[in-house]
């Protein structure tokens, strides 16, 4: 039941991401900037089935303008539920295009949730926000987001949950303890409610 609910969470979200996809996409304006788009969306992806399955969902939206096809390809944890992220979409600042990964955990109504990391998750938030490796830059470049999808099926950006995070891993590291994941608990004001592509 818990798979449920959280693909449900992705399956809500997945509608958000693709319309923010597409208003970044209004900025490709000749071949060279949907290249580009193209390049950004696939560049958190090694060779792979991932890849070949996200660069099909393109190569079909741009041959039919069929904006489902394209959200079939943003949806990666239904191709590799190992990526450290659910769905992949684009942004764009200063003139590029820039890959975001969404983390999505279904919220309870209440004010508070327990929202499970894996180790992997995390390590990949560390990788793009706080400490990315040049030697692959090209593939943690973008951005990483936790998203809290309610009930309701609005949507939070839960990444300033996660300031105090890499302090208490390190010490933890330091200690000798490692870990397969954890449990944030999650407290959240009534007011709470922001939007998942802000920030």
């Amino acid at each position: 039941s818990q798979k449920i609910v959280g693909d449900e969470a992705e399956v809500a979200l997945l509608d958000c991401v693709r319309d923010e996809t597409l208003s970044a996409l209004e900025h490709a304006d000749s071949p060279e900037s949907f290249e580009a788009a193209r390049e950004a969306l696939l560049s958190p992806f090694p060779e792979g089935a991932t890849r070949s399955s996200v660069r099909e969902a393109w190569n079909k939206w741009r041959a039919t303008d069929d904006d489902s096809a394209l959200a079939r390809g943003l949806h990666i944890s239904r191709v590799w539920d190992g990526a450290g992220f659910d769905l992949v979409g684009l942004a764009h600042d200063d003139g590029e295009f820039r890959p975001v990964r969404y983390e999505a955990k279904a919220l309870s109504g209440g004010p508070v949730s327990n929202v499970h990391l894996s180790a992997n998750q995390i390590s990949v938030y560390r990788r793009v926000c706080l400490q990315p490796d040049p030697e692959e830059a090209w593939r943690y470049r973008g951005d990483w987001r936790l998203v809290g999808v309610l009930p309701d099926e609005s949507a939070i950006n839960l990444n300033g949950h996660l300031d105090e995070l890499p302090a208490l891993l390190d010490e933890l590291d330091v200690q000798g303890f490692t870990h397969d994941g954890i449990v944030l608990r999650i407290n959240r004001r009534s007011d709470d409610r922001s939007s998942a592509f802000q920030g």
